[in-house]
């Protein structure tokens, strides 16, 4: 809402304008939000992502970004509100007050803030569990002094009543008022509450009796015709209450019956009843009901006594009186006149308080309460007073900006200080520790950007009006004022180095100024279509990124002072902030469909504050790449959030509003743990010369993840920070995607087979038992078709704007790559008769279709497929129509132009629709499709030709070829029928699966006289129609994790565990499992005994299970924990097992004593993940997911908490993430947090990791130095559980958490 603000006439008419300005801004703010409003809404996100298309599709990422699994969730971290400058007093009266605790509640945009003035501490209420609240206009204190009521100003407003100590929620009324809540009152014993509401026909007073949880509607209502009520007041009885507002004064009666009326010229802007009985009997008598006192918009007070006027008036202020409070001997009031002045009850004036004085400029009196001798006085440029009743001495509680938006705020870079500017044109500076305004200045012209300087002594503003500001922050004396465009500076930016300041304007250009040579004009960067909203620096200095307010982003050379044409030459430049809300780095903010007015990226590079339209501040990971991404969010503003700022440390975020005028101070949420902190005292406390904390230390202090201290003779290698000489290269994947995916494994040309496998396209040739791979994917693949010409492969993935890859399946190039129309994946692929066209199947909501030109990437045409799931899509040869099958139907599509036209299939009559699981077409054009109750139908012409009963449960597969048509289903049987659907063949996979579930098969692929098979379990099978003996070709996990991995310590076998309850051993070299175990829960860790005769298994209940490693029969059980053992390691020596998991505990067990229990290490707060072994078997080092590193004494099982006690130990493996020598393997973009597992090589040079984005990284060992050069190597579609080396070095071995595959990599 806008200011009300005199222009300091004296007229009796001067504030009736004002008034009248003040009604017609509150009637048009209802009137956006009426009916329309969600069209308009709509509106606004189309037009905001359509503008969004601009840049999204040309934007490149950085070459070395690997995408995080995680990117589009919200962070772990998160910001509570810590503390706001300001409060709504330029538009409300009587809203400040005096609590019972002698803390001061008041409201700020949507909260209620409950202020402790000594410590200044607040608390923040923002509205009941199931709904924040909306933006305040008007509060009551309760006569307990430890309850207040809000109300809202929205078109269906709610009057919230809450406790001051808790806030807690006691009452939420609504559904009678409309529009807003102008006033509110309590009764003397507080069980009553009076309300007004702003309905556009008559405005509704209703008095409620909020205590009772029966009545949810008030006891009364009455209309009253006025503009606006503007005061309510009950009288000391509770049978009388007042009404005051434009030209109007009313009494009634509970019931609300009138006792009185009267429209007066003048309007009444306060009200209160006397507190004892009035001492003029001469001229009232009998006022056994309390007093009346009423303040008016032409200075007067006037005295009633119900509905009848006291001759006596006072003439109290020079203009509107705004507020009245009574106390025992008197009564205080405030006027536009900037006074405070204090009665007897006699109406004679004791005292009187400039307050324009005491701020040093015009100010309006908006509010007053009294305590103790003790005045609160409440202003219109939003401060808030503590006035001494007898000495008239002043502290000032709370300050803020006094008109207009606050459009700009700046974090000093070194000391905890921030600035912001507004319409007010006050250039304010704020002590983030105390809390308190350190300086303001006023300027010439409203502020409109700000920027400190890199050495943070001297701070820039641009103005409207086309000017910009230097200023010096400890005097705050003008360096320089420059004056080169004619509208609006919207952004100004110093560059890292300090050599320039940018200065971009709402007339599209970008200044560049020398700060050296006193800020000489240097270049003029032009290119923006409109307005530049915002502009960062590279680190270096050497360039600039500049963002309008069309969406348009655009890079700067600036030694060259060219524009950079394309993105291909920004992608890699590391930027020193990042504010502008468009580039890729933020693309995820364009999913909210809200106009994004600001964002700042955290220093630490990993979290992202953004502010928009909402009136919500968000926090994102960085880079937010994901469209739609998730946040957390904060409400407390109102209207526009117009700026966003981290502080220096990342400790706060700093936003500034438009409507609320107020400047909030969000704190982080520190993911890692608080050191210990002690209560400084200001007068201890070491500040330097602006009295600012000296501490050598950030204002957090976070607990080390590691305690890292190098070898005694370490000397760093020339080369230690390049990449390793070895390298990897992917040989064989254990297992196929077959579980969740339909005919994914199919016959090429060649009699090689193609199958899919987490990101990965896989060639499988069955003779030679080797495998190719296509690599082309960055997310899960999950389709499959091949071309007419059986060479030709085209697979889809999941994903945001998932990718369909077109290539060829004996060269492994890529022949075309489609992106950009489908959401969240791709379900379903096929090529038309003649290989030109491809279809595809989205899994958006929509289930969108869409034709390609797959050579050209060209879209032929689209359709929205159907409301419910579509599994499976497929060209009919004979005519180059289309057949989709899902959830309850099948339909039928033509091409007709860039259009799909669909016709549902017609089912026979009494037959209920079914859901489709399958789907294959004859080269004559005849279609089958399998049900889930087991049924083949047979279509012609889009109505049901035949059906039979095929198999018990759901058809998963279908093929169909010149020989018959084959089936495969989820009872485990592979039936081979005529193309008339007369049974032929068939063959039972329950005989012949070794997995864990072998009863369902997923697909069938018939070439000749053999049938391919893949089952649930992610094996596949061939077989031979005339022998009829299925062979087992590939095996792998059935489950999606695949937790343990381990490798024998003297032959080419490698164990793996997972979520399947199965153990599995398998041989490198003929790439075959030759042994399984299946346990009673899943298995979460493994490790092959120094012999190789033990396999240690840790389950997810707890148990420790030991296998013969040659039988894989049980050795022996033991259970000492409840939680899973999420890591199991042998010693070095052979004589120990170590076993930590969920339960935080490290357990030590005797191996020659038949496992016997020796110790327990208790020290981490977390799950331990990882653990070592020295090379004399005497400590162990261990990893915990909170991110500490320990190392423990095995004799003792204590924990060695020097960490120089053990900077020489010999660690006869390093599989633990953190620690001195793995500290560099830490990533720029997404830091250690997202590394899983680590491997040093058995020859000690080199060392392998695995992160959440399915990468596997080769590394030097030791690997010191943070972002060190490394090897990176994809197949994975998403978190690596654990890497391991084979014991000679030939091999590295890793496996899924995501995927469930198990892959084994060739080390060169």
């Amino acid at each position: 809402m806008e200011e009300v603000v005199s222009d300091g006439s004296d007229d009796e008419g001067a504030y009736d304008s004002d008034l009248e300005r003040q009604l017609e801004r509150e009637e048009k703010l209802l009137a956006e939000q009426e009916g329309d409003d969600d069209h308009k809404r709509l509106a606004i996100q189309d037009r905001a992502r359509n503008e969004a298309l601009q840049w999204t599709s040309l934007v490149l990422p950085p070459q070395d970004f690997v995408p995080d699994e995680k990117c589009e969730y919200k962070p772990e971290e998160a910001i509570t509100l810590d503390f706001v400058h300001g409060y709504r007093g330029w538009d409300c009266n009587n809203n400040v007050f005096f609590t019972i605790a002698d803390e001061v509640a008041y409201f700020v945009g949507s909260l209620g803030v409950v202020l402790e003035p000594s410590s200044r501490r607040q608390k923040h209420y923002s509205g009941p569990p199931n709904r924040s609240m909306k933006e305040v206009m008007s509060m009551a204190m309760h006569p307990a002094g430890s309850i207040v009521a809000t109300g809202e100003f929205a078109l269906a407003p709610h009057i919230l009543i809450w406790d001051l100590s808790t806030l807690a929620t006691l009452k939420d009324l609504s559904g009678v008022h409309e529009g807003g809540i102008s006033a509110l009152a309590f009764s003397k014993d507080g069980k009553r509450l009076a309300s007004a509401g702003m309905e556009k026909t008559g405005r509704t007073v209703s008095v409620w009796d909020w205590k009772n949880d029966k009545k949810t509607s008030p006891i009364c209502s009455q209309t009253l015709k006025t503009p606006k009520i503007i005061a309510l007041a009950f009288n000391p009885r509770d049978d009388v209450l007042v009404a005051c507002g434009v030209n109007m004064i009313e009494f009634l009666r509970i019931g609300l019956s009138r006792t009185g009326q009267r429209g007066m010229s003048p309007s009444m802007l306060c009200a209160a009843f006397t507190k004892t009985e009035f001492s003029l009997t001469t001229t009232i008598r009998n006022a056994v009901e309390g007093l009346c006192l009423t303040g008016s918009d032409i200075g007067n007070i006037y005295l009633w006594k119900r509905e009848e006027q006291i001759d006596m008036i006072v003439s109290a202020h020079r203009s509107s009186v705004h507020a009245i409070v009574t106390f025992v001997n008197g009564f205080c009031s405030g006027g536009k006149d900037g006074k405070v002045r204090v009665w007897s009850n006699d109406l004679e004036p004791l005292n009187s308080f400039d307050i324009s004085a005491v701020l040093q400029q015009d100010v309006i009196v908006k509010s007053v309460d009294q305590r103790q001798g003790r005045i609160l006085v409440g202003t219109h440029t939003c401060s808030i007073l503590d006035l001494d009743q007898d000495t008239g001495e002043a502290q000032v509680v709370i300050e803020g900006h006094m008109g207009g938006a606050v459009e700009a705020v700046a974090c000093h870079p070194t000391k905890p200080l921030y600035a912001s500017g507004g319409a007010d044109r006050y250039l304010r500076f704020w002590n983030l520790v105390d809390k308190v305004l350190w300086k303001k200045k006023m300027l010439d012209h409203p502020i409109k950007s700000l920027c400190f300087s890199p050495d943070g002594k001297v701070i820039a503003a641009g103005h409207a009006l086309g000017s910009w500001s230097v200023h010096r922050v400890d005097s705050l004396d003008e360096v320089i004022t420059s004056k080169d465009r004619k509208k609006s500076i919207f952004c100004v930016k110093f560059a890292p180095s300090g050599r320039y300041l940018a200065v971009g304007s709402e007339d599209s250009m970008v200044d560049l100024y020398d700060c050296a040579s006193d800020y000489d004009w240097v270049a003029t960067l032009q290119g923006h279509a409109a307005s530049v909203l915002h502009l960062d620096w590279s680190i270096d200095s050497r360039f600039l990124q500049s963002c309008g307010s069309e969406q348009d982003l655009l890079f700067w050379n600036v030694e060259e002072q060219t524009l950079i044409p394309g993105f291909e030459e920004t992608c890699d430049i590391e930027w020193d902030s990042y504010s502008s809300t468009v580039g890729w780095s933020v693309q995820g903010l364009v999913g909210t469909g809200l106009a994004n007015t600001s964002c700042s990226r955290s220093l630490s590079g990993h979290l992202l504050a953004s502010g928009n339209t909402d009136a919500m501040v968000r926090l994102f990971r960085f880079p937010c790449i994901v469209q739609g991404a998730e946040a957390n969010m904060c409400s407390g503003h109102v209207g526009t959030v117009m700026c966003v700022r981290f502080t220096c440390d990342d400790t706060f975020v700093i936003s500034c509003g438009s409507e609320d005028r107020c400047v909030y101070q969000w704190r982080r949420k520190m993911r890692y743990h608080r050191g210990p902190q002690t209560s400084v005292s200001a007068e201890e406390r070491e500040v330097d010369e602006d009295g600012f904390p000296v501490t050598g230390e950030p204002l957090f202090v976070l607990k080390p993840q590691t305690m890292a201290v190098p070898p005694t003779k370490y000397r760093k290698p020339d080369d230690a920070d390049e990449p390793p000489l070895g390298g990897l290269q992917m040989e064989f994947i254990y297992g196929a995607r077959m579980h969740d995916t339909r005919n994914c494994a199919q016959y090429t040309g060649h009699g090689h087979i193609v199958f899919l496998a987490g990101a990965t396209g896989v060639v499988y040739n069955p003779i030679q038992h080797t495998q190719k791979f296509f690599n082309g994917h960055t997310d899960d693949v999950i389709c499959l078709s091949l071309h007419p010409d059986f060479i030709t492969a085209a697979t889809g993935q999941v994903g945001r704007k998932a990718l369909l890859c077109v290539w060829n399946t004996y060269t492994m190039q890529t022949l075309s790559v489609i992106r950009g129309f489908h959401d969240y994946g791709i379900c379903s692929v096929s090529f038309n008769s003649d290989g030109s066209l491809l279809a595809s199947v989205g899994m958006d909501v929509d289930h969108s279709i869409a034709v390609w030109d797959w050579k050209t990437g060209q879209k032929r045409a689209s359709a929205t497929g159907h409301v419910n799931r579509i599994f499976c899509i497929a060209f009919n040869p004979s005519d180059d129509s289309l057949v989709s099958a899902g959830v309850g139907h099948i339909k039928f599509w033509t091409i007709s132009g860039r259009l799909l036209r669909g016709q549902q299939g017609k089912f026979t009559q009494g037959d209920k629709k079914q859901v489709f699981c399958s789907l294959t077409v004859s080269k004559k054009g005849r279609i089958f499709t399998g049900s889930e109750r087991g049924e083949i139908y047979r279509w012609k012409n889009g109505d049901v030709d035949s059906v039979i009963n095929a198999h018990h449960g759901p058809v998963f597969a279908l093929w169909v070829c010149r020989d018959g048509l084959c089936s495969g289903g989820k009872d485990g049987m592979v039936k081979v029928w005529s193309l008339a659907l007369k049974p032929l063949v068939e063959f039972d996979m329950r005989t012949q699966s070794t997995g864990v579930d072998n009863s369902k098969v997923r697909s069938v692929c018939w070439l000749v006289r053999t049938i391919l098979v893949g089952t649930i379990d992610n094996e596949l099978f061939e077989i031979d129609i005339e022998a009829g003996a299925p062979k087992l070709l590939l095996q792998g996990h059935r489950s999606m994790q695949v937790n343990g991995l381990a490798t024998h310590p003297s032959k080419r076998l490698f164990v793996t565990g997972g979520d399947d309850h199965s153990v599995r051993l398998w041989d490198m070299d003929s790439r075959k499992q030759i042994g399984m175990r299946m346990l009673e829960d899943a298995v979460s860790s493994v490790s092959v005994s120094l012999d190789g005769n033990h396999i240690a298994c840790g389950l997810r209940n707890g148990k420790l299970v030991i296998l013969k490693l040659r039988t894989m029969r049980p050795h022996l059980e033991r259970k000492d924990r409840k939680l899973a053992i999420l890591e199991v390691k042998y010693s070095a020596n052979g004589k120990f097992l170590a076993a930590g998991g969920g339960d935080c505990f490290i357990d030590i067990y005797d191996v020659q004593s038949e496992y016997e229990w020796i110790g327990t290490c208790a020290g981490h707060k977390g799950s331990i993940l990882a653990l070592d072994w020295s090379a004399d078997s005497k400590q162990i080092q261990s990893d915990d997911e909170r991110g500490n590193h320990l190392y423990w004494d095995v004799e003792s099982s204590k924990e060695i908490l020097v960490a120089a006690e053990v900077r020489d130990v010999e660690w006869s493996s390093w599989t633990t993430r953190m620690g001195w020598s793995v500290q560099g393997i830490a990533s720029k973009f997404q830091g250690p947090m997202g590394i899983n597992t680590t491997c040093r090589s058995s020859f000690g040079d080199t060392l392998a990791t695995g992160d959440d984005w399915g990468m596997l990284k080769l590394f030097r060992f030791p690997c010191i130095t943070p972002g060190a050069k490394s090897k990176r190597y994809g197949g994975h579609s998403a978190r690596v559980g654990k890497v391991r080396f084979s014991f000679e070095e030939k091999t590295v071995l890793s496996s899924g958490l995501v995927d469930g595959l198990v892959v084994q990599w060739r080390y060169l």
